[in-house]
């Protein structure tokens, strides 16, 4: 074996040591809606993180740091504060009406796999109603919580 196959040799196995020492951790990711009528919690999709030899101070930062953009990602941008699509995909998640009155606020809790690091972060207000249509429920949102009656076309589901 020349030169050029040890250089070769040598190049591919401090790659795959380099693509092993990158570990992937988990930031574990939920939605908790607070109103007064209780408290919803509800999964939605985690995301992953690449740290060198699994080091738990990246995960801690990535964690909360892409929290905001993920949510965006998954439920639409209008996020902070919620209105529009985002409103609509978020209480299709919850499946409930959720009226200014009830004080709702939203907060995104995450977990670092293995590194013992959660927390949460507030996000906002969500409101809308729940409108049926003969068979079909679909949500209208109410931007920003604020006060306001219930369209003459959306019937209470």
């Amino acid at each position: 074996m020349g030169n050029i196959g040890r250089t070769l040799m040598l190049l591919m196995l401090v790659a795959m040591i380099t693509r092993d020492a990158l570990g992937k951790r988990t930031c574990f990711v939920s939605l908790r809606l607070k109103t007064t009528k209780g408290h919803f919690d509800r999964d939605i999709e985690d995301f992953t993180t690449r740290a060198f030899l699994g080091s738990c101070s990246k995960v801690e930062r990535d964690c909360p740091g892409r929290l905001l953009e993920h949510v965006s990602n998954i439920f639409g941008p209008e996020v902070n504060p919620m209105k529009g699509d985002t409103s609509i995909n978020m209480c299709k998640l919850f499946g409930m009406e959720i009226l200014p009155e009830h004080n709702p606020d939203v907060d995104v809790k995450y977990k670092a796999s293995s590194c013992g690091n959660e927390g949460y972060m507030g996000i906002g207000n969500l409101c809308c109603f729940k409108c049926a249509a003969g068979p079909y429920t679909f949500y209208h949102p109410i931007n920003n919580c604020a006060p306001t009656e219930r369209p003459a076309w959306c019937l209470p589901a």
